[in-house]
C-alpha cells in the first residue's frame, strides 16, 4: 500500500507552474526539477541589482536555496545558461527605470520564496503531493503560477499600469493567501502523519 511518504524524489514532483511565457531557461529549469521558470530566475537577478548588488552566485544560492542538489557541479549546461542570462540582464537593466515595478517585484519574491520553501521542504520530508490531497496541493501551485504571471505583467507594464492599485491590492492578497496556504499544508502534513502512526501501531499491535 502507498502511504505517500517516500516517493517524491524532485521538486518536479509538483507541477510546475504553468504560464503562456517561453524562456530559454525553462527546460533546464524543468530538466533539474526546479519548480520554477525562467522568468523568476531574471527576476531574482533584477531584484539583486535592484538592491545594488552584483552577486550571480547569490541569485544562484537564493534559487537553489532548499533544494537538494547543486546543479553548477554536475550540469554546465545550468551554468552556461545562467551565467548568459546574467550578462544580458546586468547589460540591459536599468534600477531608474524600475522604481515601481522593482518594488512589487521584491515582494513578490519574497511570496515565492515561501513557497519554495514549503515545496522544498515536503521534498526534503519524502512528501508525495497526492499525500497533501489535491486540494492543497492545487492551491500552492496555482499560487506559484500567478506569481510567474504577475511577474510577467511587471516587465511588460507601461509605467502608468504600475500604479494600478490593483496591482498592489493583488500583492496584499497572494500574500495572505501564501501564509494561508502554507499553514494548511503543514497541519495536514502533521495530521497526515499522525493517522499513518496510528494505523501502523495498530498493525503492530
Amino acid at each position: 500500500m502507498d502511504d505517500g511518504i517516500g516517493s517524491t524524489p524532485e521538486d518536479r514532483q509538483f507541477p510546475v507552474p504553468q504560464t503562456n511565457i517561453n524562456h530559454p531557461l525553462d527546460s533546464v529549469l524543468l530538466s533539474l526539477g526546479l519548480a520554477l521558470r525562467g522568468l523568476e530566475v531574471e527576476a531574482y537577478m533584477k531584484d539583486e541589482l535592484r538592491r545594488g548588488r552584483s552577486s550571480l552566485t547569490a541569485v544562484v544560492n537564493r534559487v537553489l536555496k532548499g533544494h537538494k542538489s547543486d546543479p553548477r557541479h554536475d550540469y554546465p549546461e545550468f551554468t552556461h545558461l545562467i551565467s548568459k542570462l546574467w550578462h544580458k540582464v546586468r547589460k540591459e537593466y536599468d534600477p531608474s527605470q524600475d522604481q515601481i515595478a522593482g518594488v512589487y517585484r521584491s515582494q513578490a519574491l519574497e511570496i515565492l520564496d515561501g513557497n519554495l520553501r514549503q515545496l522544498r521542504k515536503l521534498d526534503a520530508q519524502e512528501v508525495n503531493p497526492d499525500f497533501l490531497g489535491q486540494n492543497s496541493s492545487f492551491l500552492l501551485t496555482s499560487l506559484m503560477a500567478l506569481i510567474c504571471q504577475f511577474l510577467g505583467t511587471l516587465d511588460e507594464g507601461k509605467k502608468q499600469d504600475l500604479q494600478d492599485p490593483r496591482l498592489k491590492r493583488l500583492l496584499e492578497s497572494m500574500t495572505s493567501i501564501s501564509s494561508i496556504i502554507i499553514q494548511a499544508v503543514e497541519k495536514q502534513v502533521k495530521r497526515r502523519a499522525s493517522e499513518q502512526r496510528r494505523e501502523i501501531s495498530k498493525i503492530v499491535h
